[in-house]
């Protein structure tokens, strides 16, 4: 599949491997693989990824092979002053590749004034150099000498072959996690910087957070220029694993490097960090030495380049052959497979050559539709609809598609249900209109019309109605809430404007009305507090329902009684909770309906991965609000935002970042370009998930006004 490479030279090239076997020490059991994975990453990116300036620390269990002792130890001295020295060195446009394989831990904070309530650090466990005892790199103090690298414009990606804790080890199992540390077996010891210099980094890992943000399963946090690859999620173990006749080594850095070994001819042409995480995942999970569920995680930009620095905007999914069968059916290969998240039994629609999607509206005329049968790491087989596939011409029979045609993946609720047409009548409002010209006007809501379908004009159950007036005015009126009977209106200009207009007004309403179309029950969302506009806040927070793990407190948060709709003050943050209460992890989208009939995705954040909630969890959600944009010429009846929280049970986003523009851009010639990321991709999912969506209603008022 080909891409076309962010205009951005990367600079120097680096790499820092660590790979702790042996920590001697009681308290910390011994591990077998990291210093092999050293090794094996380090043949990796000599021979196939062309660096060459790497720096190795390593404690392997005895000399050998697998371990020399001309290797530096991974003592705290010498990562921090490694990690100084690429700080120092630093340019714009340089990478760095780090990956750490060893023991991961939690230990009581040290900086509770930074950490709002957790009152844990996660930690890398290093040796020290009394060969007694063990020592450790805070999550706080990474933070910050990752930033003082990323500061200066250079790129890191970060592999992390550890875990949280050993928690949920069986007997006989070897992990790379402990569930403790003794006090007498760490090392005491004073944070590497003061509080106050630590303070900056760590939260500028989360004011990036606001509408753009990604909850992790994991402590390692995605600044900017950070993209991190982990072995777990926090309740879960990263295996050791020992294939056939060959050293043990780490089950993530195993996947990671046979992944990246078959796959090498994609570097040059885009190999990004989400096509990298797709296919280690998949290998992981599928391993057969695994013994228990591990499933990796990703953090950061999915769109950067996996060992670069710019982003590659991916071309769009294209049939790259057809194959008709003796018995009728009608094959195509597509340009995608499991490195863009393709699953057996995912439908894509087909698009012309030409076809450009500058908003959801464009996703309504489909030449045909497919179901993918087969897939592989870059390309995948389907069977197209041929109920539908083929027109008779003259005794034969011809495909509506050929060869470079667009490939595009709907969601099931964007194509039965947020694509699904409204009905619309056209009335005469001023004499003088001549029936050629209103039959003009049908026609072309008829054949050019988006999201709609024309009714009969003596039918007064229309959801729209377009009054035509003089000069080219109409107005279209409709009430979209039937409760309370109000009429809202809106004026177009001109036929093409009028056009717009109704497949706008139609995507938006289709949307609005998804919590009554659900076909799961799973999730409770409730609103559970406001954090006024002077504190910044988190980003998303996750916690278990069984209170093994809270939530974190949240400093200046103030409790409220839930309302519909719900007043804040302009600035202010509304938490709002999701807990999911099935027994299937479920993928959350949250969307913003402005008063202006503009629609975002603000959950997930842009190029950011889906948000997974597992069963038996929950996540808080921060939502900034802000007085909404008045429309001209238009009366509405409501003045408040309308949020929807979305679940489906795939791990798929389901709507762009800019689904929808304020409605009078359109008048304009304006568009809202959906994200660089999915600009010809847009859309993914599966057909026959399950999904439930809620609707929450907002409404921000000046300060002084409560």
């Amino acid at each position: 599949m080909e891409a076309d490479a962010m205009p951005r030279t990367i600079g120097r090239r680096s790499a820092v491997l660590i790979g702790i076997d042996r920590y001697n020490s009681l308290f910390v059991e011994d591990l077998l693989g990291c210093s092999e994975d050293v090794r094996l990453v380090e043949d990796y990116l000599i021979t196939l990824a062309n660096i060459s300036n790497i720096t190795k620390l390593t404690a392997p269990a005895a000399p050998g092979p697998h371990g020399s002792s001309e290797d530096p130890p991974p003592t705290l001295k010498n990562v921090v002053s490694v990690l100084e020295k690429l700080a120092m060195d630093a340019q714009e446009n340089d990478f760095i590749y780090i990956h750490y394989s060893g023991h991961g831990a939690r230990l009581p904070t040290l900086f509770p004034s930074l950490k709002n309530g957790n009152l844990e650090d996660e930690v890398l466990v290093l040796v020290h150099e009394s060969g007694q005892k063990v020592d450790s790199l805070r999550d706080v103090e990474l933070a910050f000498l990752l930033n003082s690298i990323t500061e200066k414009g250079a790129i890191v990606t970060i592999v992390l072959d550890c875990c949280h804790s050993a928690g949920a080890i069986r007997a006989g199992a070897r992990s790379r996690g402990l569930n403790q540390i003794p006090p007498d077996a760490l090392v005491a010891r004073d944070p590497l910087h003061p509080e106050s210099a630590l303070q900056r980094s760590w939260k500028m890992q989360r004011r990036g957070s606001l509408r753009a943000a990604s909850v992790m399963n994991h402590w390692m946090t995605a600044s900017m220029g950070v993209e991190f690859l982990a072995a777990c999620l926090s309740n879960q173990t990263a295996q050791e694993i020992q294939p056939e006749n060959k050293t043990p080594r780490g089950l993530l850095t195993e996947c990671l490097l046979d992944v990246l070994g078959g796959t090498s001819q994609h570097l040059d042409r885009g190999l990004t960090c989400e096509m990298v995480y797709n296919l280690v995942s998949r290998k992981v999970t599928a391993h057969k030495d695994s013994k228990r569920k591990q499933d990796v995680v990703f953090g950061g930009q999915r769109s950067r380049a996996f060992f670069g620095v710019g982003r590659i905007s991916q071309a769009a999914v294209t049939i790259t052959n057809i194959t008709p069968q003796s018995n009728g059916e009608v094959y195509v290969e597509l340009s995608a497979g499991y490195a863009h998240a393709v699953e057996k039994g995912d439908e894509f629609a087909f698009y012309p050559q030409d076809q450009t999607f500058t908003d959801i509206t464009d996703y309504h005329s489909q030449l045909d539709v497919c179901k993918v049968t087969s897939v592989g790491d870059f390309v995948s087989q389907a069977l197209v609809d041929v109920h539908g596939a083929a027109d008779d011409t003259q005794g034969g029979s011809s495909l509506r598609f050929q060869v470079g045609c667009k490939a595009v993946q709907l969601q099931d609720i964007l194509r039965r249900h947020v694509l699904s047409p409204r009905t619309v009548r056209v009335v005469v409002n001023d004499e003088g209109i001549s029936s050629e010209e209103i039959q003009s006007i049908k026609n072309r809501i008829r054949t050019e019309g988006k999201a709609v379908e024309l009714s009969d004009s003596s039918l007064p159950s229309s959801f729209f109605e377009v009054r035509v007036k003089r000069d080219n005015d109409f107005e279209i009126s409709f009430i979209h809430n039937a409760e309370t009977g109000i009429k809202e209106t809106t004026r177009a200009r001109s036929v093409d404007n009028l056009l717009l207009r109704l497949a706008h007004l139609a995507i938006y309403y289709n949307i609005l009305s998804l919590p009554g179309s659900a076909t799961a029950r799973g999730l409770l969302v409730e609103k559970t507090g406001v954090l006024p506009a002077h504190f910044a806040p988190p980003p998303p927070q996750r916690c278990i329902l069984d209170g093994s793990s809270p939530p974190p407190a949240v400093f200046g948060i103030e409790e409220i009684i839930p309302s519909e709709p719900q007043d804040i003050t302009d600035g202010a943050a509304l938490r709002v909770r999701v807990r999911n209460i099935c027994y299937k992890p479920m993928n959350i989208e949250i969307l913003d309906l402005e008063p202006s009939w503009k629609v975002s995705r603000i959950y997930p954040g842009d190029d950011q991965m889906p948000i997974v909630v597992h069963p038996n969890e929950a996540v808080d959600f921060f939502i900034t609000m802000g007085i909404p944009a008045a429309v001209p010429d238009s009366v509405q009846s409501e003045t408040f935002d309308s949020i929807i929280v979305l679940a489906t049970t795939n791990e798929k986003t389901n709507f762009p970042i800019d689904i929808l523009p304020h409605i009078h851009e359109i008048s304009e010639g304006g568009s809202s370009p959906l994200d660089d990321n999915n600009s010809e991709r847009p859309a993914k999912g599966v057909s026959s998930a399950q999904w439930y969506a809620e609707r929450l209603n907002v409404r921000a008022v000046p300060r002084h006004s409560v």
